[in-house]
């Protein structure tokens, strides 16, 4: 995971070689394998580590030739959470039946236009930090909780204000730069534990 000496290996020979920059679908990946999906979420940078790091060592692949979902539409567990966080009358319908939220986006909700992901499950637990004391950074959890019970809670996803955060330490302003969403993130996972704060 050498960062550095890849890029230097573009700069200096993949680019004329003609090697591909994005060969690699994160996206398939975390979709072809449902552990991933639960493990990592939407965080595709986590994902593509773990492929450099074990995947490939362990013959998984991003391609959805060979293990990836058996129809176009068909969504991952994570990926069917999220489809029902992000629509109320889902929620109420399907709770967090997965199975019949994934059939309901071949059937229906593509042909609707239905969004497939609008819940921030990042945002959601830094917005409701005693949720951090009992899930953590299970993003999976998250959306779990929502549909079960911060929906009809009524429970915010976005009363975390990551700006204030990232102007608070300079040491995360210089990680992230006005990167919000890897401030979010970075609460979630650390900033909690740390005590660090939103109030500016």
């Amino acid at each position: 995971t050498n960062t550095e000496v890849a890029i230097a290996h573009y700069t200096n020979h993949g680019h004329s070689e003609g090697r591909s920059l994005d060969a690699f679908n994160v996206t398939n990946y975390l979709a072809n394998y449902s552990d991933l999906a639960a493990a990592f979420g939407s965080d595709t940078a986590a994902a593509t580590r773990h492929y450099i790091t074990n995947g490939y060592a362990e013959g998984r692949t991003s391609s959805t030739d060979d293990s990836g979902p058996t129809t176009p539409d068909s969504l991952t567990e994570f990926e069917a959470l999220n489809y029902i966080a992000s629509h109320g009358d889902l929620i109420s319908a399907f709770g967090t039946n997965t199975t019949a939220a994934s059939n309901h986006y071949t059937n229906h909700g593509k042909g609707e236009g239905r969004t497939l992901d609008d819940f921030d499950e990042w945002g959601y637990l830094a917005s409701n930090s005693n949720l951090l004391t009992t899930i953590g950074a299970d993003t999976t959890a998250a959306v779990e909780h929502y549909i079960t019970s911060g929906f009809g809670g009524g429970l915010t996803t976005n009363g975390f204000n990551a700006t204030n955060y990232l102007a608070n330490y300079s040491d995360l302003s210089a990680a992230f730069g006005s990167d919000t969403a890897a401030a979010t993130r970075h609460y979630v996972r650390h900033g909690f534990n740390e005590g660090r704060t939103v109030v500016a």
